[in-house]
């Protein structure tokens, strides 16, 4: 077994025991606030990509451009 299959089955046992824990209206609930916030933050991605940094007129190196 992978550690990926592993992972699914421990994720959806939780998942049904969240549920039967905490009722079915209030863990979906805690799942429309998850995709809220992953929502929020997608929002917060740059739609353009930032300009290179010019160094004395001179454009960076590429080299320095994946050091950052």
């Amino acid at each position: 077994m992978s550690l990926i299959a592993a992972g699914n089955a421990a994720g959806r046992g939780a998942g049904g025991g969240l549920v039967q824990l905490l009722t079915a209206p209030v863990a979906v609930a805690c799942a429309a606030v998850a995709y809220l916030a992953s929502a929020l933050r997608l929002t917060a991605i740059r739609r353009t990509p930032a300009q290179p940094r010019t160094v004395r007129g001179r454009h960076t190196r590429l080299r320095s451009q994946i050091a950052e």
